[in-house]
């Protein structure tokens, strides 16, 4: 079994589509070369995980709600490296990922139900900044999360990272 974390916001809003929270975990079921013959396809991985990566759809569920089935492109969710207890019915799925991505994860969800609220109260100015250092943060979470920094470039992007929260939380 392979678990994936959303990496972006995903409405769903395509036919059988499953929408998506930034940090979500989701399981895939299926690859989908393009949208229309989904339920047709089996995930075939050869060996490589790089295989389904390059296929522009996915099928599966969130693991908060293993009911709700439904495609969402692979672009939005990365591989998650985790372990799981008690494989089977009552399995628990333990992410094994940076504290510094789980806790910005958790900010901007925390951060974007108070910018829907700017939004709502016409809060411009404060709308447009928090929506900047949100996306300052995105970018960064996805550069840790591509694994392609080297450990100094690391370091020093956790440190921006902890600054621009501990900014914001003020």
């Amino acid at each position: 079994m392979l678990f994936f974390t959303a990496v972006y916001n995903w409405r769903g809003d395509t036919r059988y589509g499953l929408p998506l929270e930034i940090g979500e975990t989701v399981q895939i079921l299926e690859e989908c070369a393009v949208r229309t013959n989904c339920r047709n396809r089996k995930l075939l991985f050869r060996g490589s995980i790089n295989v389904i990566t390059t296929f522009s759809w996915y099928r599966g569920f969130s693991t908060k709600n293993r009911a709700v089935k439904g495609i969402f492109p692979s672009s939005y969710v990365h591989l998650k490296p985790c372990k799981i207890d008690n494989e089977g019915l009552f399995e628990s799925v333990i992410p094994l990922e940076d504290p510094v991505v789980r806790e910005v994860t958790l900010v901007l969800r925390e951060w974007g139900s108070i910018w829907k609220r700017l939004y709502v109260e016409r809060e411009e100015y404060k709308f447009n900044a928090l929506r900047k250092v949100m996306r300052e943060l995105l970018e960064w979470r996805r550069q840790l999360l591509a694994g392609t920094l080297t450990t100094d470039q690391t370091r020093e992007l956790k440190l921006r990272i902890i600054n621009k929260v501990d900014w914001g939380n003020r």
